[in-house]
């Protein structure tokens, strides 16, 4: 199946090439997916190439022809059987080497997780766009209560990880008692359909990438995609979704398949011009990361049939966030998380932040009469309505919020990452829908078009329409991007003097003294700090701390932290390093 496509957008009429024409032949599986994602490529490409659709080609500039050819892989073809159990590797990629040896095809776009790990001769990545969300997402049927979970997925990785986080992920009156596994194969709608029509399955695993980017395509193209698609295609993937309980799976821990979410335009390796063109649509850190989980994998062997995930991010004021999670073939079992070295060398005791005690003299206190941002018999809203959860403290103990929750006036709950998960769910039995991994909000997955075909269906409404987004967070915190802030409690100092003696430094209840916490940071040299509003006051009690070195996690906290260190630039205060550093490293060497 072969469509072309000129640099004006418009079908060409004839595939014959003119001396003024670049004509540019890109293949794909298949799929909807696969053809969504060859179409976001060449789109790009059109858009960097041909700059404005109304200039005509000329001497310099010939007309950019695109010619699409989509066509089944051995692993579309095999669509039946496990892709763990195949022999080959790249089942769904490797019918393409010949295309490109031959000439019959200058591009080739792929789904980066589904080629091999190891190089094919002749052939490289050429160049990929920014990477889609690379997390998994769960759905489960609405009428699913709890109890015995029966999931589609014939990945082991998944298998392997989604009993480790269910058992903490749910909320207890919805807590799997019995979990089996069943195997499914076929593009992403065939298994949506398979998942709402099977009555005895429960739940189905996908990539959220994939998903995002097929409701995008029916957002866009309507029920018909594609004029020349098989039947099995993507549309209706809206309807499948419609009521579904859904959870996002946290990185942290699920993390996905090596490069999952990220595409791979392979072409021959002598093909500097192919390279060239590319160039402008490239993104280096994407590629980057996929390579790097791809080498992690690549050192266990390889292959689908692992049960081994992981996930590599780019973190601004640090370097690579890393996160493997699985079990070798050998059955050793592989757990680590690691982003930049929480300042090894550096004793423990000279890290502010590093003990208990530390963190006991900020306070929060709940808001008494809440300000809610909704009326609670409101049924005429007009768009999803969901709350961003901070931490623990900010959730309300509030009868009135519950029935909420259990009205279904709010649609999804996030929060700020795992461990405030945790204890959302076993505290209060709150489904919690998605995390930002303590990355900060910016870091929340793709989320939107999900939520909104859930709670609208075929009609859902677009992202451009009204949400009700609400952060539940301290009295003073501003709005920030597209969450409202709604106060739900206030954080002040609690130095209240206590007996200052070896055995309080023990006690995680110690509320220190101000002088004591002027000394505790006097003899500190590196300083860990949870919030801005933590770091001006302390600096307000030592003000010579500034020029020694600070860290912080990635997110909201290192945002705001950094703007505090430009604004001292500007005024001509020095001011000591400020890095990125995951606080459990910290607190595991202190505790070890």
């Amino acid at each position: 199946m072969s469509t072309k496509i000129d640099s004006l957008g418009q079908v060409s009429k004839s595939g014959a090439t003119t001396e003024n024409t670049l004509r540019l032949r890109i293949a794909a599986r298949q799929s909807a997916l696969a053809q969504w994602q060859a179409r976001e490529v060449g789109n790009a490409i059109l858009a960097t190439y041909g700059h404005d659709s109304s200039a005509s080609p000329g001497p310099r500039r010939p007309r950019l022809e695109i010619e699409y050819n989509f066509r089944e892989s051995l692993g579309d073809q095999r669509g039946e059987d496990p892709l763990w159990k195949m022999p080959a590797k790249g089942v769904f990629t490797e019918d393409f080497v010949a295309d490109l040896h031959e000439g019959r095809a200058d591009l080739v776009v792929h789904s980066w997780k589904d080629l091999p790990t190891d190089p094919r001769p002749g052939l490289e990545i050429l160049a990929t766009l920014p990477r889609a969300s690379a997390e998994d997402v769960l759905l489960i049927k609405p009428e699913w209560r709890g109890g015995f979970l029966r999931v589609f997925t014939s990945s082991p990785r998944r298998s392997w990880a989604l009993p480790r986080v269910l058992r903490w992920a749910l909320p207890p009156s919805q807590a799997v008692t019995e979990l089996e596994f069943r195997p499914v194969r076929g593009n992403i709608a065939t298994r949506l359909r398979k998942w709402r029509s099977d009555s005895t399955i429960d739940a189905i695993v996908v990539a959220l990438a994939a998903l995002d980017r097929l409701l995008e395509d029916e957002e866009k193209q309507g029920p018909a995609l594609y004029p020349d698609s098989p039947p099995d295609t993507g549309r209706g993937i809206a309807a499948q979704l419609q009521g579904a309980k859904w959870m996002i799976l946290p990185l942290s821990e699920f993390p996905t398949a090596p490069a999952q979410g990220a595409l791979a335009i392979e072409g021959r390796a002598d093909r500097e011009d192919l390279r060239q063109l590319l160039s402008p649509i490239h993104c280096a850190k994407t590629a980057e990361a996929a390579e790097r989980e791809r080498n992690i994998l690549r050192a266990q062997g390889g292959g689908c049939h692992q049960k081994l995930g992981v996930s590599v991010r780019a973190i601004p004021g640090a370097d690579w966030w890393t996160v493997v999670r699985g079990e070798s073939e050998e059955g050793v079992s592989l757990n680590d998380e690691d982003l930049t070295s929480a300042w090894v060398g550096v004793p423990t005791e000279k890290i502010f932040g590093s003990q208990e005690y530390d963190r006991k003299f900020w306070k929060r206190e709940p808001l008494e009469n809440l300000i809610w941002p909704w009326r609670l018999s409101d049924r005429n809203r007009r768009g999803p309505r969901g709350v961003f959860v901070s931490r623990i403290s900010a959730w309300p103990e509030s009868p009135d919020l519950q029935a909420s929750m259990q009205d279904q006036e709010i649609d999804f709950v996030f929060c700020a990452g795992v461990k405030t998960w945790h204890q959302l769910a076993a505290r209060y039995d709150v489904w919690i829908n998605a995390c930002a991994d303590s990355l900060g909000e910016e870091a929340l997955p793709a989320w939107k078009r999900l939520c909104a075909a859930i709670v609208g269906g075929p009609q859902r409404l677009k992202s451009s329409e009204a949400w009700e987004l609400y952060r539940l967070t301290h009295e003073a915190a501003p709005d920030r991007g597209d969450w409202r802030s709604w106060p739900t409690y206030r954080v002040f100092p609690d130095l209240r003097a206590k007996e200052f003696t070896e055995s309080a430094l023990d006690s995680a209840s110690l509320l220190a003294t101000e002088d004591q916490l002027r000394a505790r940071l006097r003899d500190c040299t590196h300083y860990y700090w949870m919030s801005r509003q933590q770091f001006e006051y302390c600096v307000r009690l030592v003000p010579e701390i500034r020029g020694r070195v600070s860290g912080c996690g990635p997110g909201k906290t290192w945002w705001e932290l950094k703007a505090c260190w430009e604004q001292a630039a500007k005024a001509g205060v020095a001011m000591g390093p400020l890095q990125v550093l995951l606080a459990q490293s910290i607190l595991r060497r202190s505790q070890s």
